[in-house]
């Protein structure tokens, strides 16, 4: 191999560890992106009261299509390297195997991040709701026991109110009954008096036609 050859090869060299270079922090940036989305993705989550039932699905598709995207653009730049030896060739196909086995290795591991997530989540919804339920029992009890006391008490006060109204009806119809008897007693003094009064009249009276008959015979 004469020296136009060693430089050929050097320079291609160069541009390869360029390109894998520039690939492997593209890759980087592309796993730390998905590494960061994957933390927010965590924490909202934990805040929702409720996961998508989707949500594993969405972000394995996003990661896997991420995958694939690195991939294509790699395999692109590896056709572009025209004249590469035989084991440059090796040697990038070994590095782009490893980063595709660190990324898939990455994947899975947010997978199962996600999926533990996902049964925490599940967990702790499940007790809350358990929670909810016996807080929303006790309160419903509470309530009815107070219903309860509440009735009984207004039981109580109408009865004791309707027995001492009983009570005041029947204090009055006595007085009533009472004046009803003594308006009676004087309704009969009365017509007694008025007979006696109208006897009297008819006395007065006869007594007098008897003195002008009397007078008018002894006139003629």
């Amino acid at each position: 191999m004469n020296n136009t050859d060693e430089q050929l090869e050097d320079e291609l060299r160069a541009l390869l560890d360029r390109v894998l270079s520039t690939q492997l922090n593209g890759l980087t940036a592309q796993v730390q992106k998905l590494s960061d989305s994957v933390s927010t993705l965590t924490k909202s989550c934990i805040e929702l009261p409720r996961l998508p039932k989707k949500i594993t699905e969405l972000v394995e598709e996003e990661l896997e299509q991420q995958f694939e995207v690195q991939t294509k653009y790699l395999n692109s730049n590896i056709t572009k390297v025209g004249d590469i030896s035989t084991q440059q060739s090796e040697q990038l196909i070994q590095v782009l195997t490893e980063s595709n086995a660190g990324l898939s290795t990455k994947i899975h591991g947010a997978r199962l991040n996600i999926v533990a997530m996902c049964e925490a989540l599940q967990v702790q919804f499940k007790l809350q709701s358990e929670t909810q339920v016996h807080e929303l029992n006790s309160a419903i009890a509470a309530a009815q026991e107070a219903a309860m006391q509440r009735n009984e008490k207004l039981s109580e006060s109408l009865s004791s109110t309707v027995s001492i109204v009983s009570q005041s009806i029947d204090k009055k119809n006595a007085a009533l009954q009472i004046r009803i008897t003594e308006l009676e007693r004087k309704t009969g003094f009365m017509q007694i008096l008025c007979v006696a009064t109208l006897g009297i009249l008819i006395l007065i009276l006869c007594i007098a036609v008897i003195l002008y008959i009397s007078g008018s015979v002894a006139h003629h």
